[in-house]
């Protein structure tokens, strides 16, 4: 996030290594799982280019993959997901069944 890596190179060689390394897709979710952790608690300048490269990078990656893993509230803000409360409150509810 703070290096000098233009978001499209990023773009471009997580492609390549999708297309080369089939398994891949996994890894680079977890990857981006812990940027997501990462860019948090940083300051708002890399938490928006966080987002941005999220938001392209996404579209690569099967779309179960990346939903299992990443935090609701980010998937929020790039839009992948509506930004609701009902999940929250469904998976209260669940856990106060058990």
């Amino acid at each position: 996030m703070r290096g000098k890596l233009e978001k499209e190179d990023i773009v471009a060689v997580t492609k390549e290594l999708l297309e080369v390394h089939h398994d891949f897709s996994g890894l680079a979710v977890d990857v981006l799982c812990l940027l997501d952790i990462e860019s948090s608690i940083g300051n708002k300048e890399e938490r928006e280019k966080y987002l941005a490269l999220l938001k392209d990078i996404l579209k690569l990656f099967p779309e179960a993959c990346y939903k299992e893993r990443m935090e609701l509230d980010t998937l929020g803000q790039v839009g992948v997901v509506e930004k609701d409360k009902k999940p929250f409150t469904f998976v209260v509810r669940m856990k106060t069944k058990l």
